[in-house]
């Protein structure tokens, strides 16, 4: 069981720390030049917020001027776009429940999990992916050191936040 909560730990620590389900309330995000997609950086959207507050104004996912939900932002619909300099408000669920990750990572949990059970003790020190920096404490990294399969990397890849992994 250990080498489980292991592997999700690490998955956990290189997607930003929004493995499990978490609520991301009041989400405030001022973008500096208009554009139609709005990211939000808080991890893969799971539950899309049902409205946005644009300054005093809310605008809904169905409206003529509405969005669109993407892995890790919105989309403005219809050739407009949010507005630069306006605190724009959100909230939304990302994450999900213990079991239903999406394929590519529970394929590297299990990776990961396998990796732990046949090399216990491994002393695991530092792994990149991408920006992201995750460790395991009191472990060392030396020459030679067994390290986890690197294609959980690309099994994650798709999952880290923009510009945070």
């Amino acid at each position: 069981m250990a080498s489980v909560d292991s592997a999700r730990a690490l998955v956990q620590k290189w997607l930003g720390d929004y493995l499990e389900t978490a609520v991301i309330t009041s989400e405030e995000v001022v973008i500096a030049i208009p554009s139609r997609y709005l990211p939000l950086p808080n991890g893969a959207i799971t539950t899309a917020p049902t409205s946005i507050l644009v300054g005093t104004s809310t605008v809904s996912p169905g409206d003529a001027d509405g969005y669109t939900t993407e892995r890790f932002g919105l989309r403005r619909v219809f050739g407009t776009v949010w507005p630069s300099g306006v605190q724009l408000t959100a909230t939304y669920t990302v994450g999900w429940a213990n079991g239903s990750e999406p394929a590519e990572i529970q394929e590297a949990i299990t990776v990961l999990t396998n990796w732990y059970d046949t090399n216990p003790g491994a002393g695991l020190g530092e792994v990149d992916i991408g920006n992201a920096r995750a460790s395991r404490i009191g472990a060392n990294r030396a020459d030679g050191e067994v390290v986890p399969p690197f294609h959980v990397r690309e099994l994650l890849k798709g999952w880290v936040v923009p510009g945070v992994g």
